[in-house]
C-alpha cells in the first residue's frame, strides 16, 4: 500500500479525478497524470506488491485501463474534475 492510499480512497469516495506521478519504467521516466482511480488490489498480484487501478482518458489505445505498483507511485493528489463511476468499472455487465 502507498504511504499516501487515503488520497486515492477520497477521490474514489468524492468521484474525482486523480493526479499521479510515477515512474514509467517504459519510458525511464517520471509521469504526471490525470487519471480516474479505479480499485486497488493489496496483493493479488504475483509479486505481492499492491496494485492500484486507474482508467487514462490520453491513452493511446481503446484500452484506457493503467495498473500502477504503489512502488512506482511518487505522488497523489486529489482533483477537483468528478468522474462518473458507472462510465470506468471494471468487469461491468453490459
Amino acid at each position: 500500500m502507498h504511504s499516501q492510499h487515503e488520497i486515492f480512497v477520497e477521490a474514489v469516495q468524492r468521484k474525482r479525478k486523480i493526479i499521479i506521478t510515477y515512474f514509467s519504467g517504459v519510458q525511464d521516466l517520471y509521469m504526471t497524470k490525470l487519471l480516474i482511480p479505479l480499485k486497488y488490489i493489496p496483493s493479488g498480484l504475483d509479486d505481492g506488491i499492491g496494485h492500484y487501478f486507474f482508467c487514462d482518458l490520453e491513452a493511446d489505445t481503446n484500452e484506457c485501463l493503467i495498473t500502477l505498483s504503489s512502488l512506482t507511485i511518487q505522488y497523489m493528489e486529489v482533483s477537483n474534475d468528478h468522474f462518473d463511476p458507472d462510465d470506468y468499472m471494471i468487469n461491468k455487465k453490459d
